[in-house]
């Protein structure tokens, strides 16, 4: 053997000596039901602590990204992971509950994926991590109906009456949420769209249209603006095209703070 050809060789057993393994790359595509036992653990899902379901709708036109998590006692959060801003939470009652806890039983883990066909009007990708402890395996058909059911919950969760905030100790105003929609230019069964919290200036005015202050929404569209009694108007979108709300009649008494949503057209038809 020539000396290049063992210099060649010692150096290919060294390169292998010091290889390391590659970390996994994870990837969450549709699975059939058979291959679902590899994905049932909170590490191969990436689901957030403590859940046992995590829905995520994301993409779209106006950048909806929705994650409704789910614990195994019922309590659930609605939040934006892309933003990162305070979600909405609570627990779950009635046939909502009733209905997860019977997938729970029945079903192990798995994680399902779907996306919008390309040259589609407004692209989506909807995802579902599930961490069941039955027996049985759920089809990729049973798969995407959890899917569905979830994303009409979240829709229902999203219309519940606007999300209390700490109201001060005296005084009055008005109190609420703007909301942005519709976020798809197509609402479905299997994806409602429901409308997203937004961040958005808002004009208080006199009956008459005289400017009396004006103020901007958290970042989950939730709002106190402190007000003396009388008659407002509540005017969104500054004279822009889109996104805009229409003009909103509010009555403040002493002492109350008056509860109102403030909805916005996107311009997505």
């Amino acid at each position: 053997m020539k000396l290049w050809d063992v210099l060649a060789v010692v150096g290919l057993a060294a390169a292998l000596a010091g290889c390391r393994a590659l970390p996994a790359v994870e990837r969450t595509v549709a699975v059939p039901a058979s291959g679902t036992q590899a994905l049932a653990t909170a590490a191969a899902t990436g689901m957030p602590a403590g859940s046992v379901i995590t829905w995520q709708r994301l993409g779209g036109f106006a950048g909806t990204c929705q994650e409704l998590s789910i614990r195994a006692d019922g309590g659930y959060l609605l939040s934006d992971p892309c933003r990162k801003t305070p979600g909405q939470s609570g627990a779950l009652s009635g046939d909502d509950w009733a209905n997860i806890s019977r997938w729970l039983a029945t079903y192990r883990g798995f994680a399902w994926a779907s996306s919008t066909p390309p040259g589609s009007a407004d692209i989506f990708t909807l995802r579902l991590n599930f961490q069941g402890t039955g027996s049985q395996d759920a089809s990729v058909a049973m798969q995407q109906q959890m899917a569905e059911e979830l994303a009409k919950l979240a829709s229902r969760l999203m219309a519940k009456s606007v999300p209390s905030a700490t109201l001060p100790a005296s005084g009055q105003g008005i109190q609420g949420q703007a909301l942005l929609g519709p976020t798809c230019p197509v609402v479905r069964a299997e994806d409602p769209c429901p409308d997203r919290p937004y961040q958005a200036t808002i004009d208080v005015l006199s009956p008459d249209g005289a400017f009396v202050k004006e103020f901007t929404t958290a970042a989950d569209g939730t709002f106190t603006v402190h007000l003396p009694p009388g008659d407002y108007i509540l005017q969104g979108g500054g004279g822009k095209a889109f996104p805009r709300a229409p003009r909103l009649s509010v009555t403040v008494r002493a002492g109350a703070y008056t509860q109102v949503r403030l909805s916005f057209d996107s311009g997505i038809r």
